[in-house]
């Protein structure tokens, strides 16, 4: 069979696709294959718009994503008490800068673990809220392109899981911050009946 020819001056070109009958039926005139021309910037352009589709869909799912990690920043500084921690921060540096903080050693290596955990705490805030910025500004990026930018979808995406991981590993440190969730634990299980 002999495909139909195009013009070779015209700048686009076909694409052909057969389509062949897998059926026996019975001798006709015409051949049992099907010809489809479509022209090659149509199909190239379906493929854009179907990649142009899934982007979006990634977009508006980071865009989501984004949203409730800057509810759950803003929770997690709100429960932290951030302004609380800096005037402990304050309390700690000018009870290190006494003169007679060193007298007792002990307490002193108290004082300074304090003053490194809070200050640790504070810095960690401080991060999630960059991070948390700098995603949300990647978004709105996004939004006013004309196309999307799949290499800033990626960075958000980045951003936003290891906030979520970090945030998780906060979260946990907040709920083992009492004064004996340091310490070792003993567990002693016991086998019988009713656990006597």
């Amino acid at each position: 069979m002999e495909l139909p020819r195009k013009s070779t001056s015209s700048p686009s070109r076909l694409c052909y696709n057969l389509a062949f009958s897998t059926t026996l039926s019975p001798p006709c005139r015409f051949s049992p294959s099907a010809l489809f021309a479509t022209p090659e910037s149509q199909v190239s352009a379906e493929v854009n718009t179907n990649e142009r589709e899934w982007a979006m869909q990634d977009f508006y799912t980071l865009r989501r994503d984004v949203e409730t990690a800057v509810g759950r920043v803003e929770e997690i500084r709100a429960s932290a008490c951030l302004h609380q921690l800096e005037k402990e921060v304050a309390e700690l540096e000018s009870k290190a800068a006494d003169s007679s903080f060193w007298d007792d050693r002990a307490k002193a290596q108290e004082n300074l673990l304090a003053l490194t955990d809070v200050k640790e705490r504070i810095k960690l805030l401080n991060e999630f809220k960059t991070q948390v910025e700098d995603a949300e500004t990647i978004v709105k990026l996004t939004e006013e392109m004309d196309s999307t930018d799949n290499s800033l979808l990626e960075e958000a995406a980045g951003i936003i899981k290891e906030l979520n991981k970090g945030m998780d590993r906060f979260e946990l440190t907040q709920l083992l911050s009492g004064p004996y969730d340091r310490e070792g634990a003993v567990i002693s299980i016991t086998a019988g009946a009713g656990g006597y």
